[in-house]
């Protein structure tokens, strides 16, 4: 394809508007230390989401939903045991949403100018609401041949696991595993612009209902 019908945004921001993750093109990913010595590295490979994108970078937003039983960390076996009630009991919580509900600015962080941001929010595990703020970072934009905007971003959180939640150690003890209390969670995320009055039945859709 001739580099020439790609229109490179050099920009520190995208465009204002609504954007869906591309899943053939994003990655969502996890890492945890095993017996503090190596760890256990995995992705889900099914998941799907909305990026609000506002006039005013802090009322932007992300809603992410992830499809636990899509669960891979390369190991047949031990994603059984992941998937088993002692661990994401995916039966009972097919999915795992996250909603932001702030996002600050993070000024000085990249040498090449695009911007970093803080975004707080909250990851429902197992139905039970857990606060992870990511580090976001804004890799740029570009408008491909077909006329569409696509943006990308990388993101990071860390969260301590809580034992009454999560049993992670005992959920995979079968294989001699002892696991770090401290996960990593990492995004590469390529998303697409498109009209934003689908954003709010989105949302409604992929949270859940309190009880």
């Amino acid at each position: 394809m001739n580099s020439a019908q790609w229109n490179h945004e050099c920009v520190a921001f995208p465009a204002p508007g609504n954007y869906d993750v591309d899943l053939t093109r994003s990655y969502v990913g996890f890492r945890v230390r095993n017996h503090m010595v190596s760890r256990v590295r995995g992705q889900f490979r099914s998941f799907r989401g909305t990026l609000t994108v506002a006039d005013d970078p802090a009322a932007s937003g992300l809603v992410l939903e992830i499809d636990t039983a899509s669960i891979d960390t390369g190991d047949a076996r031990r994603d059984e045991r992941l998937r088993s009630p002692g661990f994401l009991d995916v039966d009972r919580y097919p999915t795992m949403p996250y909603r932001s509900h702030r996002v600050l600015p993070v000024f000085a962080w990249a040498p090449d100018g695009l911007d970093s941001w803080h975004v707080e929010g909250e990851f429902v595990r197992r139905g039970v609401s857990r606060p992870v703020d990511f580090e976001v970072r804004f890799e740029g934009g570009l408008i491909d041949p077909n006329g569409t905007t696509r943006i990308g971003f990388t993101a990071r959180a860390e969260f301590v696991r809580d034992d009454s939640e999560i049993s992670w150690n005992h959920a995979l003890d079968i294989d001699d595993v002892m696991l770090d209390r401290n996960a990593i969670v990492e995004l590469e995320v390529e998303a697409v612009r498109r009209p934003s009055r689908a954003i709010a039945g989105a949302r409604r859709r992929w949270w859940p209902t309190p009880s």
